[in-house]
């Protein structure tokens, strides 16, 4: 018999709550910054690798969301260039609407501060997902609830210019 192993590296990443997720490398190559962890080399010109990583911004929660989000974009083999052949949120998979769908325990400010982990970990296929996600939050609301929604400041809204709102929100 002839064995091979494939070496999957992993990163761990800790919670504010001291949760530890790992992550392989599939996943993290959607961070920038991730994969730089696995990207960069020491002096000597090896490979180095960080096993953990304290974010000490991020819930236990939206780690394990993260992390789920992550793996469903390996599943479904979404990258930057994939991603832009789904033009609108309606035609995400259902496994990622799921997982961002808002309610109690996921509030619309639970997106927001998703969005800035994203930012963060510099993660473009995400970004773009949540960005059509809001997007669709525009389109499928009125504008007095958008206002409600994204807490906007009504004085701020020129009701003369139909788009000040979409603007004010994008």
């Amino acid at each position: 018999y002839n064995y091979f192993f494939i070496s999957i590296k992993m990163i761990e990443i800790i919670s504010k709550d001291d949760t530890r997720i790992q992550f392989d490398d599939r996943e993290a190559k959607y961070s920038n910054v991730l994969k730089s962890l696995y990207d960069d080399d020491d002096e000597n010109g090896e490979k180095k690798f960080n096993e953990s990583i304290p974010l000490h911004y991020i819930s236990d929660k939206q780690l394990q969301i993260l992390k789920s989000l992550l793996q469903n974009l390996v599943y479904y083999n979404l990258n930057q260039e994939t991603i832009k052949k789904i033009d609108n949120y309606d035609n995400i998979y259902v496994s990622i609407k799921d997982i961002l769908k808002i309610r109690e325990d996921f509030t619309i400010d639970n997106l927001f501060k998703f969005i800035d982990i994203c930012n963060f970990l510099d993660i473009p296929v995400l970004i773009h997902i949540l960005k059509m996600k809001i997007y669709t939050f525009i389109d499928s609301n009125t504008r007095e609830d958008i206002v409600k929604m994204f807490n906007i400041d009504k004085e701020l809204i020129d009701d003369d210019d139909s788009d000040t709102i979409e603007n004010y929100v994008k």
